[in-house]
């Protein structure tokens, strides 16, 4: 089963619960109340808890578009196009692009399951 971070990130109920579908198994609540606890991060905990485990996870998934240069992911784009076409992420064409918050770079794509 491929399983993208981002779609981890942005929905952790859901694509877990897909995961244990896939291997046949059943999801314990625990888990459901781990997961709901600890990717659902209020701001003002995790800024008082540096080390902490609990972070908005949908928040965190594409935060690496403002620490990186948009050089960095041009030449990125460029050698693994085929790879990250395949796996439906988005190229940006400028700094502008990259920096825009209000765009996703991550196409909605469902997966069939490998077997």
């Amino acid at each position: 089963m491929l399983v993208r971070y981002e779609d981890l990130a942005r929905n952790p109920l859901q694509k877990t619960k897909e995961i244990y579908e896939f291997m046949g198994m059943s999801l314990d609540q625990n888990v459901v109340k781990w997961i709901q606890t600890n990717t659902r991060g209020v701001r003002e905990l995790s800024a008082k808890h540096k080390y902490g485990t609990v972070r908005d996870s949908a928040a965190n998934a594409e935060s690496w578009r403002l620490k990186l240069s948009f050089e960095m992911v041009d030449y990125t784009q460029n050698v693994c196009q085929q790879v990250l076409h395949q796996l439906g992420y988005k190229a940006v064409k400028s700094s502008e692009e990259l920096k825009n918050m209000s765009l996703t770079l991550v196409q909605d794509r469902t997966f069939v399951p490998f077997l």
